[in-house]
């Protein structure tokens, strides 16, 4: 059958070249036929979908005055009380609104939930309660005889907030785009097989807000909330009555009427999903731990894998938990799992002259679990796990140690966003921005404020970059959450933080058992990392202080840092957010309405501030790049932040190359430095054609960045000075008259003789074309040369409005259009990193904002997925014809086919570009890339 086949092949690959028992098993598992094998079918295409407008209000019977609930949160989008009541009846459970005005005070306005204690006397406001909440999810969507032939078909990952229309009274927090509920339907096949053989799973990596899911029109189960949004979870379907095999109909309803109410989150099926089926007996979801000890010498190790064997059958059994490295070392475990119980079956094995896991090289280690009976005559389960050894230290007065190493952390925290594509981020632009931490000299990643998708972890541990983990909540609410993040991710050799909180989250008065609860789930599943928390403030006793291993802080002053290092019992410190450093690319002058494109001043002294000190452990700064929602100090029309060193469509800012500079090209040590070559860099922060020009005697300021021991401007070969280098993570500063022309800074080595690194910046005349460029996948972002046709992987293409001479137009904002002309792909969506562009995001066009576009290719068809999963996936899925994406047949014989681009604007020429393309996975595949590509620059333009 179908699913044997998968399995099989699984098997083969579990225990190719080996000699020995493994390979008997696989051979047996081949021939024995029997017992349901693990088989996992990507359940990503072919979802119908639409937003669910549809208010359900619980029965309100008490009207409230000048009285005010603890425990309620806020609904910031609600702007008058009709609008509270609403924001009441859209989120589930919901039993009070208060409104008071103006809603404009951040104390006031709407807020809405549950009354925690009695309510206090508070004047102004005015609301209601119910003492019911309001009746669950309707349920006629999610019946089979329900007509979905209208809706929209879409693939998972989607995030639907982010195709939304922007408007102004929606909250600034979520960039202006108002939230809303939505249902997701699916039609597939059940195997015939699998009915009464064996136990069928749907996988889940991540819904945004609330899930409720519906199998054949019958709930079976809700899941998410408060930060367990952001946490994978699993659906069992065959205990249902309904499981008979054939037509079959899964519905999803994604209640995302909130947020966090701090940035941007949007809403949806926004990770991938799964169809699984396996033995009765088969091994926990997340089970799988693979911790190692090093030796104090470093040359050795010994690993210490473990998973639990699930055994919901009423009779006991018997078997082996068969442990393979690296499909040559092998041990054997053998189990006895209790009827309706569960074994933890452990084990050890030494790895001699063992491949360390660091920055420079991030080797890894492959692990297969297999389940069989006792026999070995069947093969019940199988797992892999990757993961990598290493040691880490944290010292109080010298900070973090990699393998005994010294590494000053540089880091930058990221929200999960990106332009178009909202939270629903491919894996080939997570790529990219790993590739942008490294290029810039950046070793570490810390994921704020909530943990990420699966895939994100397996780019980091593939690239050396250290990341700090963080959970939403500290809360209540949040321990389900806080366990399922350490349990899913403490494979990844680059998580060395597990964090519990961000800033006012961190914060319990009078909670300190709390703290200790956290940190007792995180050592509980994983005592082998540190536990620590983003904390706002003062620390010291009777804060979170007195539960973690490492002091995270949050923007904090010298005199905070002082005080942390002085307490009596001082926790080894790291600045675990800092340096909120505000601009705009392209943008000549900072005004109320934009900010500057030069930030060097404020990089300088908030970034030194930590980076001078040996006992501050690093600096996370915020952020990589600029993020949805959360625009400050600058609201309307602003839609998003402006803290990244990348736009919000990843194009490069002025900060990028300083910290390029400062960062990459500056480093003291080595093995904190990512494996990049050496060069030099000179960079000219402003054009040459200024918005507003000063007029004589007024000049225009130039800044140079340049790690060079000195560099020269000239204006139209008149050169204004040549300038050391002399200040520490300072730059160049040149003043003169406006004048239109070729601004050029040249750099010089230390002898000032010879010339290093050259710059130009040319005043451009009027838009005359448009050029095409790629920027992901490419040689030069290090992202790969290939776009991957698994009807996931992205292009990230680069639009540039150019002038009769080819020289960049950048202050064009002409409209420019993306269309395929040939191949297997399409315009998923665009983008310009404007913050305060207001056109929509899924359409294929986009004015350009300072001379640039982005469009977005994704691929429409999937030719990379092993033929067995292929066969599987069409078999299953019933609608496969109205899918975005074709999965080919795997009888083809197709070749892949490249991908042609074409921008046009109105009045100027177009210009198009081919996107190579390949079904190869094993070289092309994003983590084939990020391997290939450790050693290759990142080139910033």
């Amino acid at each position: 059958g179908q699913p044997n086949m998968v399995a099989n092949a699984v098997a083969v690959r579990t225990c190719r070249n080996h000699v020995g028992l493994s390979l008997l098993v696989c051979v047996l598992a081949l021939i024995a036929g029997a017992g349901a094998q693990r088989v996992v079918v990507p359940f990503d295409y072919g979802w119908r979908f639409t937003v669910d407008n549809t208010v359900q209000c619980p029965v309100f019977t008490k009207n409230t005055t000048d009285v005010r609930c603890n425990g309620l949160r806020k609904a910031p989008s609600a702007m008058t009380p009709q609008a509270c009541r609403e924001a009441c009846c859209a989120v589930a459970g919901c039993l009070v609104w208060q409104f008071k005005s103006p809603p404009s005070d951040e104390h006031n306005g709407c807020w809405i939930g549950s009354c925690q204690g009695p309510p206090v006397t508070s004047a102004g406001w005015d609301g209601q309660v119910a003492e019911q909440p309001a009746p669950p999810v309707r349920p006629e969507p999610a019946q089979k005889n329900f007509s979905d032939s209208t809706w929209q078909v879409v693939n998972a990952p989607h995030d639907f907030l982010i195709a939304l229309p922007y408007s102004q009274n929606a909250s600034s927090k979520n960039g202006y785009i108002q939230r809303a509920n939505g249902w997701y339907r699916k039609h597939f096949s059940v195997p015939s097989d699998w009915v009464n053989n064996g136990t069928t799973w749907l996988q889940f990596d991540g819904v945004y807000k609330v899930a409720s899911v519906f199998f054949n029109g019958q709930l079976v189960k809700t899941y998410g909330g408060s930060n367990s949004a952001y946490t994978g979870f699993v659906v069992r379907l065959d205990n249902e009555t309904d499981f008979s095999g054939g037509e079959s109909l899964v519905a999803v309803h994604v209640d995302g009427s909130y947020g966090t109410e701090h940035w941007y989150a949007g809403a949806g099926l926004y990770r991938s999903v799964r169809l699984v089926h396996m033995s009765e007996v088969h091994f926990e979801f997340d089970s799988a731990f693979v911790p190692s000890v090093v030796t104090s010498d470093l040359a050795s190790a010994t690993l210490y894998p473990q998973i639990t064997v699930l055994n919901p059958t009423a009779s006991e059994f018997r078997g082996v938990v068969h442990v393979v490295v690296e499909g040559e070392q092998f041990i054997n475990v053998p189990i006895t799992v209790p009827a309706a119980g569960l074994f933890n079956a452990t084990s050890s094995m030494k790895l001699d002259r063992v491949r360390l896991w660091s920055i420079q090289q991030p080797n890894l280690y492959t692990i297969t679990f297999t389940l069989v009976s006792s026999s070995g005559s069947i093969m019940l389960d199988s797992e892999t796990v990757t993961t990598g050894v290493r040691t880490l230290q944290w010292h109080v007065d010298t900070g973090f140690y990699l393998n005994s190493k010294g590494v000053k952390l540089r880091g930058f925290c990221h929200h999960d966003d990106f332009t178009a594509v909202g939270m629903a981020m491919p894996d080939r632009i997570w790529l990219y921005r790993a590739m942008a931490t490294r290029g810039l000299g950046g070793n570490a990643w810390r994921m704020s404020h909530n943990n990420y998708r699966p895939s994100v972890y397996d780019i980091l541990d593939a690239t050396g970059i250290v990341a700090w983990d963080e959970n939403r909540d500290l809360a209540q609410t949040g321990v389900q959450g806080m366990e399922k993040m350490v349990r899913q991710h403490r494979n990844h050799p680059a998580i060395a933080v597990w964090s519990a909180c961000n800033e006012g989250g961190c914060v319990a008065s009078g909670n300190e058992t709390l703290f200790h609860e956290f940190r007792n789930i995180a050592k509980t599943n994983d005592p082998f990392r540190v536990f620590s928390g983003n904390m706002i403030g003062y620390p010291g006793p009777g804060t979170l202080t007195d539960a973690i291993d490492i002091q995270g802080m949050s923007h904090p002053s010298l005199d905070r840092l002082r005080h942390a290092h002085a307490l009596k019992d001082p926790k080894p410190i790291i600045a675990s957010e800092c340096c909120s450093c505000r601009s705009q690319r392209g943008a000549y002058a900072k005004n109320s309405s934009q900010f500057s494109a030069f930030n060097g001043d404020c990089l300088q002294d908030q970034v030194n501030r930590t980076d001078s000190l040996d006992y501050v452990a690093g600096s996370m700064i915020w952020t990589l790049g600029d993020y949805y929602g959360e625009p400050t100090p600058i609201k309307w029309p602003q839609v998003s932040s402006s803290f990244g060193a990348l736009d919000l469509a990843g194009f490069p800012k002025g900060g990028a190359y300083w910290f390029q500079v400062w960062w990459l090209l500056h480093s003291k040590q080595a093995a904190a430095r990512p494996p990049l070559p050496s060069f030099h860099v000179v960079h000219i922060v402003e054009d040459n054609s200024p918005a507003e020009k000063p007029t004589p005697p007024n000049n225009v300021t130039y800044h140079v960045y340049t790690d060079a021991a000195s560099a020269e401007l000239f204006v139209n070969g008149r050169s204004l000075g040549k300038a050391a280098n002399t200040a520490w993570m300072g730059w160049l500063t040149f003043s003169a008259p406006f004048e239109a022309g070729t601004l050029t800074a040249i750099a010089y080595d230390a002898s000032g003789s010879q010339v290093v690194a050259k710059h130009e910046r040319v005043t451009p005349g009027a838009p005359h074309a448009v050029v095409v460029t790629i920027d992901v996948p490419a040689k030069s972002t290090a992202t790969g040369s290939k776009l991957l046709l698994d009807g996931h992987d992205v292009a990230l293409i680069r639009a540039t409005v150019v002038d009769a001479k080819g020289n960049p137009v950048t202050d064009a904002s002409n409209n420019i259009t993306f269309a395929v002309t040939s191949g297997p792909g399409r315009i998923l969506g665009v983008g310009n990193g404007d913050p305060a562009c207001h056109q929509p995001n899924q359409v294929s066009w986009r004015s350009a904002y300072n001379g640039l576009a982005r469009g977005v290719v994704k691929a429409t068809v999937d030719g990379a997925t092993d033929a067995a999963t292929r066969r599987m996936m069409r078999a299953i899925d019933t609608e496969a014809h109205l899918s975005p994406v074709s999965v080919l047949s795997p009888d083809s014989h197709s070749k892949p086919e490249d991908i042609v681009v074409t921008a046009s604007s109105p009045g100027i020429a177009s210009g198009s570009v081919s996107i190579s393309t390949s079904f190869d996975t094993s070289t092309d595949g994003v983590l084939a890339a990020a391997k290939a590509s450790l050693n290759d620059a990142f080139v910033l333009q």
